[in-house]
C-alpha cells in the first residue's frame, strides 16, 4: 500500500481507501473490498487534517476482520487532507485579486531592473560601447537600448520556459520548479503543525 502525501476534499465528502493509497493485491477480490472501504463517511472538518497509517490498517482490520492479511505501507506514514470550501468565490473579486497581484509584480520587478541599471550605469557604458564602434558620442544610442530592452524581455520568457510551443512537456519551468517546492514545503509544516498539536493536546 503506498499512502498519497496529501488529497483535496470538499465538505461532505465521503472518503474510499482509493483516495487515500495505491494498493496491490495479488487477490483481486479482496483488492476490490479494500478500495470501497469507506475511512470517513462524511467529512465535516473545515481545517486540515491528518490519517495515519495506523488508523487505515485499524480500518482494514475492522471491516474485513476474517482474513489474514499482511500489511506492508510503503512512503508516507500520514496523509494530509487539505479542505477546500465549495462556496465559490466572487469571480470579479478574484479578478481584481489578480490584477493588484500582478501590478504589484509588475512594479516590483521594474524597479529591480531599473536599480540595476543604475548601479551598473549601464546607460554610460551604452554611450561608451556606441563610441567605440562608431566613433561618434551620442547622447542617447537608441540603436542600442531598443535591442537590449527587447532581448532582456525576450530573456525573461526564454527563462520561464513559455516561449516555445513545441518545448519538452516533462521539462518543467524554473516558476513550476518554485512552486512545487513552496508546496512540498507548506505540506511538510501543516503536517509538523498539526503532529505538534496534537501532541500538546495528549499531553
Amino acid at each position: 500500500m503506498q499512502l498519497e502525501q496529501s488529497i483535496n476534499i470538499y465538505a461532505e465528502q465521503r472518503i474510499k481507501l482509493n483516495d487515500l493509497a495505491k494498493i496491490y493485491c495479488e487477490d483481486k477480490l479482496i483488492l476490490e473490498k479494500l478500495n470501497h472501504i469507506v475511512m470517513i463517511s462524511s467529512y465535516k472538518q473545515k481545517n486540515d487534517s491528518l490519517i495515519f497509517a495506523i488508523d487505515i490498517i485499524n480500518k482494514i482490520n475492522e471491516k474485513i476482520n476474517n482474513l489474514n492479511l499482511n500489511i506492508n505501507i510503503i512512503g508516507n506514514t500520514e496523509i494530509l487532507i487539505k479542505y477546500n470550501d465549495t462556496e465559490k468565490e466572487n469571480k470579479l473579486l478574484f479578478f481584481l485579486k489578480v490584477l493588484f497581484v500582478c501590478i504589484i509584480l509588475c512594479l516590483g520587478a521594474s524597479l529591480a531592473i531599473i536599480n540595476f541599471h543604475e548601479d551598473a550605469n549601464m546607460d554610460s557604458s551604452f554611450k561608451s560601447i556606441y563610441f567605440l564602434i562608431t566613433g561618434k558620442y551620442v547622447e542617447k544610442p537608441l540603436i542600442m537600448h531598443i535591442p537590449y530592452s527587447l532581448g532582456l524581455c525576450s530573456g525573461v520568457f526564454v527563462f520561464f520556459n513559455h516561449i516555445w510551443s513545441k518545448k519538452n512537456k516533462n521539462e518543467p519551468s524554473p516558476l513550476e520548479l518554485e512552486i512545487h517546492s513552496y508546496e512540498n514545503d507548506i505540506n511538510k509544516y501543516t503536517i509538523d503543525y498539526i503532529k505538534n498539536n496534537k501532541k500538546a493536546g495528549r499531553k
